[in-house]
């Protein structure tokens, strides 16, 4: 996936889709590199055993298809980190039967690296459910 800055400077990122969390995160490095503003709205997050964290800033973001018309806005909640490095060990998918015809968001999902951004459930259908969302940018209104 890629942002594209106001400066209208084309910058990569991970993107890291979850059917289970409600919420959505992006690093604190992601919103410095497409130096994106902070909205003074502050997330709490509540997480496993009903445990309360943050406050945390907030970010809106636009997400758009690099081919379609597929977009939508939505605020993510800025962390120092989100995972661990993803994957943890380079895939061999030198056996895997992957469509030549599917576009892929990450053509090298299968290379270690930093996740950027985690979307969440409500999301994560609605780009399941889309032919059009499974090959995105992200842009900032």
């Amino acid at each position: 996936m890629e942002f594209l800055n106001k400066s209208g400077q084309i910058i990569p990122f991970r993107a890291l889709l979850d059917s289970v969390y409600q919420s959505h995160f992006i690093t604190e490095r992601c919103v410095q590199r497409f130096k994106s503003s902070r909205t003074q709205t502050h997330a709490k997050i509540k997480g496993i055993s009903s445990v309360n964290t943050g406050p945390y800033p907030i970010v809106s973001i636009h997400l758009r298809s690099r081919h379609t018309d597929w977009h939508t806005t939505f605020n993510c909640a800025i962390l120092c980190h989100i995972t661990g490095i993803t994957p943890s060990t380079k895939l061999d998918i030198s056996t895997w039967k992957i469509p030549k015809n599917i576009m892929l968001a990450d053509e090298q999902f299968d290379q270690t690296g930093d996740i950027d951004l985690l979307i969440g459930a409500d999301m994560f259908y609605d780009m399941l459910r889309s032919s059009e969302g499974h090959d995105l940018a992200m842009n900032q209104y």
